[in-house]
């Protein structure tokens, strides 16, 4: 090889270089730009929020994740339980996916546009069915539900007429029922998520019923902390974010991948 055809290719090399560090440089000046926004996802509600592998997984993340790039913001997401999220939440700290409307919370947060829609279901152990045909059905009965969570309206004013077992998982639940210590489990997630409990806790997803009707449909949302001083900026961005989402299909195609 001559010298000149050598000096050619170490100047092309120092070229190319020089281009990978100015990309480099520029995605990074362009992250660095972008404000950051803390999301907080809860631990133990598979498949929509949870940990695999030991990182934070589900279908809930995902589109936040989502929402959050289009929204314009950097994502630093902290994994923790529902109730320490909720509070940190309320703290003005980041904001939370995955939140569902109550009247008691909106005088604390703002809700965005819903970013996941889906069925809350009554399981039953197979063989141990009762009748069912709406939330009459569960008066005298032992029912296992989350801890912290409300699915509307007519299920929280009925929860006086059953006994609620709360807890902290949707494999709990379904432990309890498998034990026959409860008689019913109230899961959001549709199908999927019995599925994947039963799974996690090496149990036939066959030996559990999901119970027509649904109990509620389930709307989630991003909540934000009123207090916060952005708290309208966020929403503003986050909810042209969740549009866009729906009308190209990402959410559906999101939540398909885990059903």
């Amino acid at each position: 090889m001559t010298l000149t055809l050598r000096n050619g290719l170490a100047l092309l090399f120092v070229v190319i270089l020089a281009i990978v560090g100015w990309t480099r440089s520029g995605q990074a000046a362009e992250t660095s730009t972008k404000p950051q926004l803390t999301v907080f996802v809860a631990d133990a509600v598979p498949p929509k929020m949870f940990v695999k592998n030991g990182k934070p997984a589900g279908y809930i993340l995902e589109i936040a994740l989502e929402a959050v790039r289009r929204a314009g913001y950097v994502a630093e997401v902290r994994q923790v339980p529902f109730a320490r999220a909720l509070n940190q939440t309320q703290a003005g700290d980041g904001v939370l996916p995955g939140m569902s409307f109550t009247e008691e919370r909106a005088k604390l947060f703002l809700f965005s546009q819903p970013m996941y829609e889906g069925p809350v279901l009554l399981v039953t152990l197979a063989g141990h069915d009762f009748p069912f045909s709406g939330l009459q059905d569960l008066a005298g009965r032992s029912i296992g539900i989350n801890r912290g969570s409300h699915y509307g309206a007519a299920l929280d004013a009925a929860r006086a007429s059953f006994t609620a077992e709360e807890d902290g998982g949707t494999e709990m639940r379904l432990r309890k029922l498998q034990a026959n210590h409860i008689d019913g489990a109230i899961v959001s997630g549709g199908p999927a998520a019995i599925r994947f409990a039963a799974e996690t806790i090496g149990a036939d997803p066959k030996s559990f019923v999901a119970r027509i009707p649904p109990i509620s449909i389930d709307k989630n949302f991003f909540g934000v902390a009123k207090s916060r001083p952005d708290a309208a900026e966020i929403l503003g961005r986050l909810d042209p974010a969740l549009a866009s989402m729906w009308a190209d299909g990402t959410i559906a195609t999101i939540t398909a991948a885990y059903e």
